[in-house]
């Protein structure tokens, strides 16, 4: 079926709210940053957003960061995912009242797997990271444990050369060990465990539960409700 029950369930969740895009994320470099140190970016599909993404926002501020950013993902259809739009709105209501922002992008749906648009996007989160690192700010990645130990597989060919460190978050089946931040350490990279709640949660688990038909509030943050 073309048309995933978890959209449906999605809108179900956006009929109480309004709709809403921020742009206090992008703006946040030409804010006063004097008492900012260091933030997370943190990026993934969300779909749907649960309690284990909420546990890593908490423990990503937790670690020292002063705010986290989603980076809510799109490409080039390596998956079918429910709209960016939708997502964004989840996001946006989550974050709303924390010290947590979501980078907006303004983009038709038939847009989200243009190449073309796919660079403008990465080369707008390159210049805001930029802009942040200018005024001494420290912008760290966040990752889940599996694409933790595919990003330092990718260093030989690939340097990080962009973010300041990371923020890597043990999963199940993926625990952040003391060999895998030396790897990243021999790098020259600052790598850092946080180790959140929920670690056996995944979107795709909940994505499968919703077209059983199954009730997964219990997994996702009331905020989102």
């Amino acid at each position: 079926m073309k048309v995933k029950s978890l959209v449906i369930f999605s809108l179900l969740f956006l009929t109480f709210h309004p709709l809403f895009a921020s742009q206090e994320a992008w703006d946040y470099p030409d804010s006063d940053l004097t008492q900012v140190t260091s933030v997370a970016l943190y990026r993934g599909s969300f779909d749907p957003l649960h309690n284990g993404h909420a546990s890593i926002v908490e423990e990503s501020l937790v670690s020292g960061c002063s705010r986290v950013f989603f980076f809510p993902a799109f490409g080039l259809g390596e998956k079918e995912r429910t709209s960016l739009s939708i997502r964004t709105e989840l996001l946006e209501l989550f974050s709303e009242g924390k010290e947590v922002s979501v980078l907006d992008f303004d983009i038709a749906p038939e847009m989200e797997g243009d190449v073309d648009t796919l660079r403008r996007v990465r080369q707008q989160v390159t210049d805001w990271i930029i802009a942040l690192q200018t005024k001494g700010v420290k912008v760290y990645k966040v990752l889940g444990g599996d694409a933790a130990y595919k990003e330092v597989d990718v260093f030989p060919v690939k340097p990080p050369s962009l973010v300041d460190g990371y923020l890597l978050a043990s999963r199940e089946g993926y625990p952040i060990t003391e060999e895998l931040l030396e790897q990243y350490r021999r790098y020259g990279v600052e790598a850092i465990a946080i180790e959140p709640e929920y670690q056996d949660l995944s979107s795709t688990s909940l994505r499968q539960m919703v077209e059983d038909g199954q009730d997964i509030t219990p997994y996702v943050p009331p905020e989102t409700l």
